[in-house]
C-alpha cells in the first residue's frame, strides 16, 4: 500500500473513532454529535464564531447552526456581536456547559493517549504541523471548489 493511500486510510479509521466518541459522549449528556463538536472546539480552539467552526471542523454552515441554536437554548453558550462587525457572533462557554466538556475533555484525552502511544513529544510536533497544514490546505481548496 502506497504512502498516500496509508495515510487516508490512517486517517479515516482516525475519524471513524473520534466520530464515535462524539456519539457515545453526546448520548450520554443528551446532545447531538454536532452540539458536541461545536462545544469542544470552543474549549479548544481560540477561534469563536460559527464559519471558524464549520470550516475548521468541515461541518456545514447548516448543521453548525443548527448546534448554535441549540446549544443557545440548553444555556451552554451565549454569543456577542464583534463591535467592528455587527454580523459576527462571538460564541462563548457557558457554566452550564462545564460538566459535560469535564466528561468530553477527559475521553478526548484517553483517545489522543491511545492514538499517540509510543510516539515521542517531536514526532507528535511534527505530526501536528504536518496535520495543521493539510487542514490548511483542505480549507483553501474548499473555498476554491
Amino acid at each position: 500500500m502506497g504512502f498516500s493511500v496509508e495515510l487516508i486510510c490512517t486517517g479515516r479509521g482516525i475519524v471513524k473513532r473520534y466520530r464515535q466518541m462524539l456519539v457515545d459522549i453526546a448520548d450520554e449528556c443528551d446532545l447531538t454529535a454536532a452540539e458536541l463538536n461545536v462545544l469542544l472546539f470552543l474549549e479548544n480552539d481560540s477561534r469563536d464564531t460559527a464559519r471558524e467552526i464549520a470550516e475548521s471542523r468541515h461541518m456545514s454552515k447548516a448543521s453548525v447552526s443548527k448546534a448554535v441554536d441549540s446549544l443557545y437554548d440548553k444555556r451552554y453558550i451565549s454569543g456577542h456581536s464583534d463591535p467592528a462587525d455587527r454580523r459576527i457572533v462571538h460564541l462563548m462557554i457557558e457554566d452550564g456547559a462545564r460538566d459535560v466538556l469535564r466528561i468530553a475533555c477527559i475521553r478526548q484525552k484517553e483517545l489522543m493517549e491511545c492514538l499517540f502511544s509510543g510516539l515521542s513529544e517531536d514526532e507528535i510536533s511534527f505530526l501536528e504541523s504536518i496535520a495543521h497544514k493539510i487542514n490548511h490546505n483542505l480549507c483553501s481548496k474548499e473555498r476554491n471548489l
